[in-house]
């Protein structure tokens, strides 16, 4: 939510965003069905952020988002949300940095509330958007 509302603040239009618990409605959907589902989530959309944290290099769901904007030609970027802190002030290590062959920015030390919407920018730029 921090992220998103940055993002709105700062400007973007927030489309398709997903949240965790609208993906997991889908259950254990076949490959096909979580592809479609994940397209239909990105239409409209020029740029996929992929946020990460504790889990997100294990997602089945975030490979297929990211394939998915691959294929669409999106703009793809990740940002490390591992150190913002939750409702009880604790924070996670990042599980990795994906995804690869992206722009990838670290929330806390890349200042992501006031640069998000240049990094978004920038990386739709980069890919003819």
């Amino acid at each position: 939510m921090i992220v998103r509302d940055s993002c709105l603040a700062s400007g973007c239009e927030v489309t398709g965003f997903i949240e965790a618990a609208e993906a997991e409605q889908l259950g254990s959907a076949g490959d096909e069905s979580i592809r479609t589902w994940v397209g239909s989530q990105l239409r409209w959309t020029s740029a996929t952020v992929v946020l990460v944290g504790a889990y997100t290099c294990k997602s089945h769901w975030v490979r297929c988002g990211v394939e998915v904007s691959e294929e669409r030609g999106n703009a793809i970027l990740g940002i490390d949300i591992s150190k913002i802190k939750d409702s009880e002030g604790m924070t996670s290590k990042r599980c990795g940095r994906i995804p690869h062959g992206h722009p990838f920015f670290l929330w806390n030390r890349d200042r992501g509330k006031e640069n998000i919407r240049g990094w978004i920018d920038a990386a739709a730029k980069a890919v003819g958007w």
